[in-house]
Formats: structure tokens, sequence, C-alpha cells
């Protein structure tokens, strides 16, 4: 709601019905429903969808959702994973991606954690780039929001989605989560 005060567009999402209804609500009374388009849908759903709306091929003719019919102008910009206990989780919906949409800008996204190290931030940039798959090496920035409780930080690490991660080939990222995931099966059993 307070960046659609400031004029942007705002596509929400939450699976969560009652907090859905709750953000149709609000808009309608801070008089900002005309700026944001809320969906219930499961995140990475709600990703793909966003990413499908934004292809310029796909944007005439695929609309046929009341709520965004004609105020669908532009390509999200901006990412915000805001739930900070589950948000680095769903970093794989990036993954390819963009495979089918190259002709779209690449968001940032704006990833918020928790983390009890010593050194948060370093900390949630290893948790974001665990999920991503990859190092980040540039176009990134590491925020520590607030103290949750004693040694808890939540932290948000921005950065520019990565080519690398956007144009990934999804069988090859397969193949190799599944191997991480028998070589930590065997670490386990040798234990």
């Amino acid at each position: 709601i307070p960046a659609a005060k400031k004029g942007c567009i705002i596509y929400a999402n939450d699976l969560n019905p009652a907090s859905y209804e709750a953000l149709l609500k609000n808009a309608k009374i801070n008089h900002v429903k005309d700026k944001i388009h809320a969906f219930n849908l499961d995140g990475r759903d709600f990703v793909r969808k966003m990413v499908q709306l934004s292809s310029s091929s796909l944007l005439e003719s695929s609309i046929t959702d009341q709520s965004i019919q004609g105020s669908y102008s532009r390509p999200f910009t901006h990412v915000v994973m805001n739930l900070p206990a589950s948000a680095v989780e769903f970093l794989d919906v990036f993954y390819g991606l963009y495979t089918s949409h190259k002709q779209l800008v690449l968001p940032m996204i704006h990833c918020y954690c928790f983390s009890k190290s010593q050194s948060p931030g370093d900390e949630a940039k290893q948790q974001v780039e665990k999920n991503l798959g990859i190092s980040l090496k540039s176009e990134y920035s590491v925020h520590c929001v607030r103290d949750v409780a004693p040694k808890k930080a939540m932290v948000c690490v921005s950065f520019k989605l990565p080519e690398s991660v956007a144009f990934a080939d999804i069988e090859r990222r397969s193949v190799e989560l599944k191997r991480e995931r028998e070589d930590h099966s065997k670490f386990h059993k040798n234990i």
C-alpha cells in the first residue's frame, strides 16, 4: 500500500485467503485499489504468471483476468519476497524462467530471510546463493533490517536476477539437484 500511494503499480500475492481479502479491503480503504492487483496463488505459480503476462508476445492475447485487464502496461521490475521464514526457498522458481521470454528486462529481487549468524549479512547472502545455485558476484546489496530476537536478524538481500539463472537449462539443473540430494543422502548414511 505505501508503494501504491507513491504511484507504483503493484502485483501482490498471498496464498492465505484471509490475507488476500485483507489486502483488497485495505487497498480500497487507502484509495489505491486501482494501483494494486491482488492474487491468491501459490508463490511459484504467481511468479510464473507475472513473467508470462510481462512477455510482450503474450500480453495482448492472454490477459483475460478482469482484475488486470486494461491496467497491465509494462513488465515488472522488482520482486519483493518478504516472507523471511521461507522466501529463499522460492528462489528456484527463477531458474530457467526467462528462457522463453528473453526480450524481458530481468528484475531486481529483494529476498528477505532470517539469520542467527554473527555475520548475518554474509550468511543471508550464502542462503540466497545456495538456493540460486550460483555465487552473487555483482549487482547485489545486503541490508540488515532489524533484530527480531536475541541473536536473530531479519536481512534483505537485493540483487539483479542473474542471466545464468534466468536463462538456465532446466534439465541440467534437475540433474544437478538430483546429484546434490544423492550426495547429501550418502553423507548422512555414512555418519
